[in-house]
């Protein structure tokens, strides 16, 4: 109650969750450690958009979230992770190294934290809610080798089709654009054909971390989708209509995805390394 009294508090604190640990754990493992647990999370902050594989939320949107029934909300998850540390003469043996880790999303139903997200789903849910900033999509060429995408661009817009004032469809229309960041084929692959095909492993790859994390959020039966927040913006006299009963339709919602997938630069690559020479 003091914490989400002060204006400033609830302005400027962030939220995170202490996945298999408590939050008293975390701030004297951390301290132990000699690491500032306040830095750390401050670097989380400013730079989760590198892989956009977790997020940021502030409390005083956590409050607003929290007050409404029909939404799942997704909070960020802080994980310690410890390993043996090196050590050097004169040092204590066995020490541990203490790592805060960012990678996943808890999931809030009913305020009761019901899941957890793993990396790929998390970065899902940050698709399909429009906070994905960065990341890496890896691929396989025509040739069945790893190329890694470089994220430059995510956009999801989302149509609902109703019969009625029953809904029966939400479309998903992504836009994804990406850099080749590396390849690990010998092979040319910037030829049109080539290029082609990558357009369409990127899209199959995002496709299915889609379906993946749409069968999560229904199997829960927790929107964390953004299809309640699109509604009410887009159809609020519909949503009025239909909120009472959301629990019940979410879970059977048919869902079409539509990707638009594009390569846009290949950095200094013109060839690969130790490329074969053409014929």
């Amino acid at each position: 109650d003091f914490i989400t009294r002060g204006m400033q508090l609830r302005l400027d604190n962030n939220i995170y969750i202490a996945k298999d640990t408590t939050a008293e754990e975390l701030i004297v493992k951390t301290s132990q450690s000699g690491k500032s647990l306040s830095e750390t999370i401050e670097h989380f902050t400013k730079n989760y958009g590198v892989t956009s594989t977790s997020g940021s939320l502030k409390l005083i949107e956590l409050m607003g979230e929290l007050d409404d029934q029909n939404r799942g909300i997704f909070i960020p998850a802080l994980n310690i992770m410890t390993q043996k540390a090196d050590s050097r003469q004169g040092e204590e043996k066995n020490k541990e190294d203490i790592k805060i880790k960012l990678d996943r999303y808890g999931i809030i139903k009913d305020n009761i934290l019901i899941a957890y997200a793993d990396k790929q789903l998390s970065a899902a849910i940050n698709i399909l809610n429009n906070k994905y900033i960065s990341g890496d999509i890896t691929v396989s060429d025509p040739y069945g080798y790893d190329v890694a995408l470089e994220v430059i661009e995510m956009n999801t817009k989302k149509k609902y089709k109703f019969n009625g004032d029953d809904i029966e469809t939400v479309n998903l229309h992504i836009i994804v654009n990406s850099n080749v960041g590396e390849q690990h084929s010998k092979e040319n692959i910037y030829d049109s054909t080539n290029m082609e095909y990558l357009f369409m492993q990127q899209a199959d790859a995002l496709r299915e971390d889609i379906y993946a994390i749409i069968k999560f959020a229904q199997t829960h039966n927790v929107d964390i989708l953004g299809f309640r927040n699109g509604m009410i913006r887009r159809h609020p006299i519909r949503w009025e209509k239909i909120k009472d009963d959301w629990n019940s339709i979410f879970p059977n919602l048919n869902v079409e995805i539509d990707v638009k997938s594009r390569i846009l630069r290949t950095y200094d690559i013109t060839q690969p390394n130790g490329m074969r020479s053409m014929e």
